[in-house]
C-alpha cells in the first residue's frame, strides 16, 4: 500500500532528504577537518583513520538492529526526529574535545544516532512510493550528500581556516536540531504502516535476511563496494592538499560544489538509469552499479598519479561519483523484496554489513597505509594551509 497524494510524498521525500543532508553533513566534515585535526591534536593517519571510519561505523551498525527493530514498532518518524537531535549534538559535543579519546567518543555518538535516521527513511520512502519508483525517490534521498559536500568543503572549509576546525564542527551540527523538529511537527506516520501492526522480533527477522541469498549477496556486494566509496570520500581532499598543493581555501571554492556535481550525477542518475532499464530486465538494479563499480577502478589511480591538482581532482571526483552509484538500485533489491512491517529492520541489516565492511574498514585501512610508508615516502609535499594556490599550477 502507499500513502499520500503527490505533494505529501514530495513533502517528506524533501524532508527526508534534508535530514539525510544532515547526516552526511555530520559523518563527512572530518575528511575536510583532517589536517587541522592531525595537525591540533597530533594524532597519526591511523587514528584519523578510526575516526572516520571505524569509531563511526561499529557504533552505527552495532545499533542499527535494534533501532531498525523500534522504528517499525513505535514509528519511523518519531525516531529519525529523536536520532537526528542526538547526532547533532554529538558533533557539537566533538567541538569541544581536547584529546584523542573524546573526539572519538562523539564520533561514537554520531553513529549511535545517524543509523536511526537512514534505515527508517529507506522504510518511510518506500511506504510512499510504489516499487517501479523506489529506484528513482531513493537516488533523489540520496542526493543529500550532494548538499552535504556543497556545505562541508565549501562552508566547513572556510570555517576552519577562518575560525578553527572546532567551529566548523560546531556551525554544521545547528541545522539538525531545527529539521528534527521540523519533522516531528509536520510528518506523520502513515496509517497502514510502522507504528500501527505488530513488529517481527529482532533476531528471527535478521536470520530471514542473511538466510535470503539475493539479500544476503546484496549488503555484501554494497559493504565492499561501500569499502572503496568511503575510502575516497574520506581521503580524496587530504591526497589533494598534501601530495597536490591544494589548501583548505582551495578546497572551500573548488571541491565543495564539484564534489556535489559528482555525487548529485552519480547518486541520482543510478536510480533512475537502473529503474528504467529494470523495465526489461530486473538484473539492472545489479548491473549498473557493477559497471560503475568497474569504471571506478580503473580511473582511481589517475588521482594520485596526474600531476597537479585541477587534474588530480578531476579524476578524484569522477571516480567518486561512480563509487556511489551502487547505493539506489541495490537498496532498491532490498526495499521490493522486504516485507511491509519490518522494512526498517530490514534496511537496518543492509546497513549493519554494508557500513561494517564499507565505513568501518576503507577509511582505516587508508589510513594505516599512509602511516606504514611515511617513513620511506613522507606525508607531505604541500604548501602552507594558508598560501594561495592558482588552479593551473602543478
Amino acid at each position: 500500500m502507499l500513502s499520500g497524494g503527490v505533494a505529501r510524498r514530495g513533502y517528506v521525500l524533501a524532508a527526508l532528504t534534508a535530514i539525510y543532508a544532515v547526516n552526511m553533513m555530520d559523518r563527512n566534515i572530518l575528511a575536510i577537518l583532517v589536517e587541522p585535526i592531525r595537525q591540533d591534536m597530533r594524532i597519526s593517519d591511523t587514528q584519523l583513520g578510526l575516526l572516520t571510519g571505524l569509531a563511526f561505523a561499529l557504533f552505527y551498525t552495532v545499533f542499527g538492529m535494534p533501532v531498525g527493530w523500534v522504528a517499525d514498532r513505535f514509528g519511523r518518524v518519531k525516531v529519525i526526529a529523536v536520532s537526528c537531535m542526538f547526532w547533532s549534538l554529538c558533533t557539537f559535543a566533538g567541538s569541544f574535545a581536547s584529546s584523542f579519546p573524546m573526539l572519538a567518543l562523539s564520533r561514537a555518538g554520531v553513529g549511535i544516532g545517524e543509523e536511526g535516521g537512514t534505515a527508517p527513511s529507506y522504510s518511510l520512502i518506500s511506504s510512499f512510493f510504489p516499487p517501479q519508483r523506489r529506484g528513482f525517490a531513493l537516488g533523489i534521498f540520496h542526493l543529500g550528500s550532494s548538499v552535504a559536500a556543497v556545505v562541508t568543503a565549501s562552508i566547513g572549509a572556510w570555517i576552519a581556516q577562518d575560525y578553527g576546525w572546532r567551529m566548523a564542527l560546531a556551525v554544521v551540527s545547528l541545522p539538525g536540531l531545527v529539521l528534527a523538529a521540523l519533522l516531528w511537527l509536520t510528518v506523520r506516520e502513515p496509517s497502514h504502516s510502522a507504528g500501527k501492526a505488530p513488529a517481527s522480533p529482532l533476531w528471527p527477522t535478521m536470520r530471514a535476511f542473511l538466510t535470503d541469498r539475493l539479500l544476503r549477496t546484496t549488503a555484501l556486494a554494497a559493504g565492499f563496494t561501500a569499502f572503496s566509496a568511503y575510502a575516497i570520500a574520506a581521503w580524496l581532499p587530504a591526497m589533494l592538499i598534501r601530495a597536490k598543493g591544494m589548501t583548505l581555501g582551495d578546497v572551500a571554492i573548488w571541491y565543495g560544489v564539484t564534489s556535489a556535481l559528482a555525487l548529485g550525477l552519480g547518486v541520482g542518475s543510478a536510480g533512475w538509469l537502473a529503474d528504467r532499464l529494470a523495465v526489461r530486465s530486473g538484473r539492472a538494479y545489479a548491473l549498473v552499479p557493477m559497471g560503475a563499480t568497474l569504471a571506478m577502478a580503473a580511473i582511481i589511480p589517475l588521482a594520485a598519479l596526474l600531476p597537479n591538482w585541477p587534474f588530480a581532482l578531476t579524476a578524484g571526483l569522477i571516480a567518486l561519483g561512480l563509487s556511489n552509484m551502487f547505493l539506489a538500485p541495490l537498496l532498491t533489491i532490498v526495499q521490493n523484496r522486504s516485507p511491509e512491517h519490518c522494512r526498517s529492520l530490514y534496511s537496518a541489516t543492509f546497513l549493519l554489513i554494508n557500513n561494517f565492511i564499507g565505513a568501518g574498514f576503507g577509511s582505516l585501512y587508508v589510513g594505516m597505509i599512509s602511516d606504514a610508508f611515511a617513513a620511506r615516502y613522507g606525508r607531505s609535499r604541500s604548501r602552507s594551509p594558508s598560501a594561495p594556490s592558482p588552479p593551473w599550477r602543478s
